[in-house]
């Protein structure tokens, strides 16, 4: 039987937005409640464990026991909550919505949420865990180096301190490291593009020189990650009053680890090296 401890929370919001898309709660909705949920974490949780191979007469022990996999998909549930993506409680009022037992498994899902799970892609339900992201961001630090994992950890530590205007500080400091980091790789001479960065329209001009040949495709979606990044990056060395929400600093977050993911599938393309 899987220990829960394989079980994370992204793991299992994962799980948990599947199972929406794939319609099983529908299915659900039929057998259990009279259609008054549209998410029913014991069910989910059933469905997990058949898929992890337990077998079925093990699944009612399984499910009712609160050290094997409960207690995540509770987690789970209360992040996309938390998130707007859910809610506790039934879909609608009326007599004999739901039978008593089943309350503290039941959600619903939000008008947002329901958006969100058809337009979500996979990139973006990876990291809902800030302990999820730093692992992600990690992986980066191979080829864009130790400045740009310590300001990913920077970030990642600030979301978690609530610092919101520093956790995007350091998503923008990330990313130049990035930056750094390929137009090096393509320049082949750290000196030469370091003193084009201390330079005047230091980062402009390290920009040009890394997209200048690139077609107009790639520049475009370069831009996309860099142009936000770039102005939470600038509007943190101004001294007047920012106020930045939870919600932008996980955008920020989110957005690095795009600009990550694509930079490592670029790099050849951005830099003319493989390694």
């Amino acid at each position: 039987m899987p220990e829960s401890a394989t079980l994370t929370v992204d793991d299992a919001i994962q799980f948990v937005v599947r199972y929406l898309r794939d319609r099983r709660a529908a299915r659900d909705r039929e057998r259990f409640g009279g259609g008054n949920y549209d998410v029913r974490l014991d069910l989910i949780a059933r469905d997990y464990l058949a898929e992890s191979g337990i077998p079925e007469y093990a699944l009612n022990d399984a499910i009712n026991r609160p050290d094997l996999h409960m207690e995540v998909f509770f987690a789970a549930a209360w992040e996309l909550s938390r998130r707007g993506v859910l809610r506790p409680g039934v879909n609608s009022f009326g007599p004999h919505t739901t039978a008593p037992w089943a309350g503290g498994t039941g959600y619903s899902i939000t008008p947002y949420g329901d958006r969100w799970i058809r337009e979500a892609d996979e990139v973006e339900l990876v990291p809902m865990q800030p302990g999820r992201f730093a692992e992600i961001l990690a992986r980066g630090g191979d080829r864009f180096g130790s400045g740009f994992v310590e300001r990913a950890e920077e970030a990642v530590g600030s979301y978690n301190g609530h610092a919101f205007l520093a956790c995007c500080a350091m998503c923008g400091a990330a990313a130049e490291s990035i930056l750094l980091a390929l137009a090096i790789a393509k320049k082949g001479d750290d000196a030469y593009v370091l003193n084009l960065y201390v330079g005047r329209s230091g980062r402009s001009q390290v920009e040009k020189y890394l997209l200048g040949q690139q077609p107009a495709h790639v520049r475009e979606e370069f831009d996309r990650y860099m142009g936000l990044l770039k102005h939470w990056r600038d509007d943190s060395a101004h001294g007047r009053a920012v106020k930045i929400t939870e919600a932008e600093a996980y955008s920020s977050l989110a957005l690095l680890l795009r600009f990550s993911i694509f930079s490592q599938n670029r790099w050849q393309d951005l830099t003319g090296r493989t390694k």
